[in-house]
């Protein structure tokens, strides 16, 4: 696997440097990837998604970091970035110009395919007075969702109020970026953090090896509840034995990794050669990045498009496989 991400890195600053200087193989099809933090689970991908581009085909995608899908729905839209990866739900707002985008609505966003899960994961000391969610909400308590005005946030605003009916204004919320929150929680300052990542987060996995900790489940009734009111959500459990001191499976929900494309800037020719590049003949690479990779499979690439069209490029492909008619 560090064979497979080190030859994505490699390849990705070729790219950049022909990207910047022109010297890209003329005709080629070029675009920027906007990806996650360099320690997200989202750069990885990208940057080996692109590198298997590079590799099978003369397209030139670059991936870049960024502070993820909210960032990168934004700098399409400002054509700094013709391609993102983002949360399904995040998507969805983008294209509809609702929540995060109110009245800025992306006519021109268009669906790539979908990835792997993105899995909510909430966790409190293990000392902790709370034991479930509705704990924090009848007691007030201060819970992190992540950074100011993230997917992160807004999807911890629709879990707390469509599973718990719990305003997410009378709690202590504080956005927080990732160091922050972590620093906060170790000194006590925060109740709860909550992640929407792969699993094993490798968040949770630093703070379970420092201090012991137990997960927050979203289940039953109340995750029903949450479906029912917002249709990208899904069930998903963690097993048991993921975490230092878990012990029991962990019900939750998870929503979708979108590939995301500007359907004026991104040209055909670039997005037909990454699907068919990511379920061709990269596909096993890209699969090796990281626990959540292996998820990324043909069959279900056109999950969690909502309303958001397919782009042509992408549609072309998908006809080709008989997934489209």
């Amino acid at each position: 696997m560090k064979r497979t991400i080190v030859l994505a890195l490699c390849l990705i600053l070729c790219a950049t440097f022909a990207f910047a200087n022109g010297t890209a193989e003329g005709g080629a099809g070029k675009a920027i990837m906007g990806t996650s933090s360099l320690g997200g689970s989202w750069y990885p991908t990208g940057s080996a998604m692109a590198g298997a581009v590079m590799q099978h085909t003369d397209s030139v995608i670059t991936a870049q970091a960024t502070g993820g899908g909210t960032e990168n729905l934004r700098l399409m839209m400002q054509n700094q970035m013709q391609l993102g990866l983002a949360e399904s739900n995040v998507m969805v707002y983008a294209y509809q110009g609702t929540k995060l985008f109110q009245g800025q609505k992306y006519d021109n966003l268009r669906f790539v395919a979908n990835l792997y899960p993105l899995v909510f994961q909430a966790t409190v000391q293990k000392a902790s007075k709370f034991m479930t969610f509705k704990d924090i909400c009848d007691a007030q308590g201060s819970f992190s969702p992540g950074s100011p005005g993230s997917g992160d946030e807004v999807a911890w605003q629709e879990i707390f109020d469509g599973a718990f009916g719990c305003d997410y204004k009378t709690l202590g919320w504080k956005p927080l970026s990732h160091n922050e929150r972590v620093m906060a929680f170790q000194d006590r300052l925060l109740d709860a953090i909550g992640y929407e990542t792969s699993v094993p987060a490798g968040a949770i996995l630093e703070s379970s090896a420092q201090i012991p900790l137990r997960l927050l489940a979203i289940g039953g009734k109340e995750r029903e509840a949450l479906k029912a009111k917002y249709s990208w959500y899904s069930d998903w459990l963690i097993p048991a034995g993921t975490y230092n001191g878990q012990d029991t499976d962990i019900e939750t929900v998870i929503t979708g990794t979108a590939t995301i494309a500007d359907a004026v800037n991104a040209s055909e020719k670039v997005v037909y050669d990454l699907v068919s590049t990511l379920y061709g003949p990269g596909l096993k690479q890209v699969q090796a990045v990281h626990t959540f990779t292996p998820y990324i499979k043909l069959e279900t690439a056109l999950d969690g498009r909502g309303p958001v069209p397919v782009h042509p490029g992408a549609e072309k492909f998908y006809k080709e496989k008989g997934l489209i008619k």
